[in-house]
């Protein structure tokens, strides 16, 4: 009689074990989390009973999240395709909110030391490479600027410490990046400028804006990278392979004199351009009718026209004496 009792001891003991397995299962480990596909983590340290507060695991998008929430915490960045706006306050979208992230115009000078400036806009996102983005939680840490939510979808993430994180750090890389490009051109930049040219000056900033935001962050390699032409060989498998970090793209939307003065003499440096292409179209026009008298007939009309706004005008034509010359009364109405 008594083995029956021994077994139903064991059997009890491993029902007990099950059950704390299940109970610690649950409280631990959670591997059913997962990050969105705009989003990367980092599985942190709590800090708590001396234990570290240090990066354990940097999850990227669509990866599973495997952390002990009683020893540890998780928190997320966005790893999607940003932006940063320089743009005149004011400016709202379709859906009548605010547009921009900066409404301070870049500021530089030309080769003759005009001022200038520009509003203008950063395409980029976080480089995913897992040294650097161990140092940008650190960079973020500071500015607090990761969340313990994964937001995402149609909601712009934007804490207070992310947009502090970046008001920090681009506005000064982008201007002195802005002053370096139209250093090296004329007064025609902000006079008579061409999407050319405005391309070219982004180009330019495009090359010097890592040394200039490398020298606010303080590390010695590339925390951001361009939107829409950086990432990982097999995009459905992040952190396989090496990331593929290029330049932040930058689009210039307008480059223009830094006082009402010089915006006052370009708009009529570009008057008298229009009026000068208006006569020379003008003149090509006569030139058919008129061939060689085309200047005659045309000062001609012009004093006809100038007549018009007089009480009184003879115009002789031909320039005889007597009454050799027609008379045109004007006006003739």
């Amino acid at each position: 009689m008594k083995f029956p009792k021994k077994r139903a001891m064991i059997g009890i003991f491993a029902i007990g074990a099950f059950l704390v397995t299940s109970a610690d299962s649950c409280m631990g480990d959670n591997p059913d989390t997962a990050n969105p596909p705009s989003m990367c983590s980092y599985v942190i340290g709590d800090g708590q009973d001396g234990r570290n507060a240090t990066i354990h695991k940097v999850v990227y998008p669509n990866q599973s999240v495997d952390y002990n929430n009683d020893k540890e915490d998780v928190r997320y960045i966005p790893c999607n395709e940003r932006n940063f706006i320089v743009n005149p306050e004011g400016e709202k979208n379709s859906s009548g909110k605010p547009v921009g992230d900066w409404h301070i115009p870049m500021n530089g000078k030309t080769t003759t030391g005009t001022p200038v400036q520009s509003w203008l806009r950063a395409y980029w996102t976080p480089n995913e490479d897992k040294e650097a983005m161990e140092s940008f939680y650190i960079l973020c840490d500071k500015y607090k600027c990761a969340s313990d939510k994964a937001v995402s979808g149609d909601e712009n993430f934007s804490t207070e410490g992310w947009n502090g994180l970046l008001g920090e750090t681009f506005p000064t890389a982008l201007e002195e990046s802005f002053n370096d490009a139209v250093n090296t051109m004329g007064d025609v930049i902000w006079q008579k400028p061409t999407q050319a040219m405005y391309d070219e000056v982004a180009k330019k900033m495009a090359a010097d804006f890592p040394i200039r935001v490398r020298a606010k962050t303080g590390r010695n390699l590339d925390l951001f990278c361009g939107s829409g032409n950086s990432g990982w060989p097999n995009s459905d498998k992040p952190g396989e392979g090496k990331y593929t970090c290029s330049n932040v793209r930058i689009e210039i939307n307008s480059i223009f004199g830094a006082n009402q003065d010089l915006r006052d003499s370009a708009d009529a440096l570009t008057q008298a351009e229009k009026e000068k292409d208006v006569n020379n179209q003008r003149l090509a026009a006569a030139q058919i009718l008129y061939g060689p008298n085309t200047a005659y007939w045309l000062g001609l009309l012009d004093a006809i026209r100038a007549c018009n706004e007089k009480t009184t005008c003879v115009v002789n034509i031909g320039g005889g004496t007597g009454n050799s010359a027609p008379v045109i009364a004007v006006p003739t109405k």
